[in-house]
């Protein structure tokens, strides 16, 4: 994907930090796993240079959307301290997931600032 300097701090404020474990693995399957989230591409318009990624409904039964720790409409902008405004949804996949029972800290900001959808 095209480089682009990350969007400006101010656009996002207040940013949060979320550390939440990754899910259990099934028995005897070292897959990775992540935490049961689901989110989509959000953009200002066709012109948008950046990935922005909106948390839509995941899995309830499982993680942070259930202990309320996430809200559905929240702005996800790093994984593990990676910030994510330049990748694809597989890259940003590929972070959030991991050995099961391991931490990954999510930097979220609150739904929707202006021009985004």
């Amino acid at each position: 994907p095209p480089q682009h300097a990350p969007l400006p701090a101010a656009t996002w404020q207040p940013l949060r930090q979320l550390t939440l474990l990754r899910a259990p693995a099934p028995p005897g399957d070292p897959s990775p796993t992540g935490v049961g989230i689901m989110f989509t591409k959000g953009s200002a318009g066709p012109t948008d240079p950046y990935n922005i990624f909106k948390l839509t409904p995941g899995t309830p039964a499982w993680g942070a959307y259930s202990q309320g720790q996430l809200a559905v409409g929240e702005w996800l902008h790093a994984v593990n301290g990676v910030n994510i405004h330049t990748l694809i949804s597989a890259q940003v996949r590929d972070l959030i997931k991991g050995p099961p029972h391991t931490p990954v800290t999510l930097t979220l900001s609150p739904p929707t600032p202006q021009g985004y959808q």
